[in-house]
């Protein structure tokens, strides 16, 4: 029998082949250095170092759902090319206006409502839900909270 795969698997996953991954560097511009091995070493971990602004693996999904980061440009790029980070068990919300808030820091972290509202409107919602459908989908997932909590841990 075919088991599905939990999400914490899928997250496990997904790094396994991030990890996998990497990137070549040429360094033949680079002069020879006394004390530096000839598989440049300390570049790579300069590199690392700052591609990943010197944070473990263990704190992306902290830094990328902190709600004081207003701009994207903000993170160290290698945060942003993290496939998939599960939402930290800290920033789930609580309440309804809590998901509102999230849900519009997803869509744009400036908390430009012009934005916010074309993005929303391309939502699914019913024909009375029209005026307001990030606070429709909103009240729909906090629905969904109360009666299914994984799922809606999952989904967000």
């Amino acid at each position: 029998m075919n088991v599905p795969e939990t999400r914490a698997e899928m997250c496990a996953r997904h790094r396994k082949a991030s990890k996998a991954r990497s990137t070549e560097f040429q360094y033949d511009w680079i002069p020879n250095i006394p004390g530096i091995d000839g598989d440049h070493k300390l570049f790579r971990e300069l590199f690392r170092l700052n591609y990943y602004g010197g944070l473990a693996e263990n704190a992306f999904a902290m830094r990328l759902f902190d709600p004081a980061v207003k701009d994207l440009r903000e993170l160290p790029l290698g945060l942003l090319e993290a496939k998939e980070e599960a939402l930290p068990p800290s920033r789930v919300p609580q309440s309804l206006p809590q998901l509102e808030r999230l849900l519009r820091g997803f869509i744009n972290r400036n908390d430009d409502t012009a934005l916010i509202e074309t993005m929303a409107a391309g939502l699914p919602s019913a024909p009375d839900e029209r005026r307001a459908p990030l606070g429709a989908f909103a009240r729909r997932m906090w629905d969904l909270a109360q009666k299914d909590d994984v799922l809606f841990r999952g989904l967000l």
